[in-house]
């Protein structure tokens, strides 16, 4: 398992930004996310760097917590690639910030499971998409839609 705990700025208020995704994840219970994660891994003995694309699937639930949404996610199709299963939350701390902790868990078999460097490069890469991913949905809600 790996760890991660991630933060990213969100540009609205944060009692607006907690309604926005209050009604993201009340308009559609179990909203799903889907995007294109890109993983750059630096191979330092061949002084290249390489970029692992997978399309990932992420979905935001409520939990028992105020402000607070089980998340998770997994590798669109099949794959020896890692799923992760936490939460995320909304805080305000000079500014509204999306956070996102839990763990990511390694596949049985495959490159992943011998290469702990590799699984946390794609990790935390995974983490900023999917932070990156909710904060844009948040701020597309709270755009007026054009007539």
């Amino acid at each position: 398992m790996i760890s991660l705990l991630r933060r990213a700025f969100v540009s609205a208020p944060f009692t607006e930004a907690i309604a926005l995704l209050d009604d993201l994840v009340a308009e559609s219970p179990g909203a799903t996310l889907r995007f294109a994660v890109r993983a750059p891994v630096r191979i330092p003995s061949l002084g290249v760097e390489i970029a692992l694309l997978r399309d990932v699937v992420a979905t935001i639930a409520t939990s028992p917590e105020p402000n607070v949404y089980a998340v998770e996610w997994r590798p669109a199709g099949d794959g020896p690639f890692p799923r992760f299963a936490g939460t995320v939350s909304l805080i305000d701390v000079d500014g509204t910030y999306l956070c996102l902790t839990g763990d990511y868990a390694l596949p049985d078999e495959g490159i992943l499971v011998a290469d702990a460097f590799l699984a946390h490069r794609i990790a935390q890469a995974t983490a900023g998409d999917v932070l990156s991913g909710i904060t844009t949905a948040l701020l597309q809600r709270a755009q007026p839609s054009a007539s």
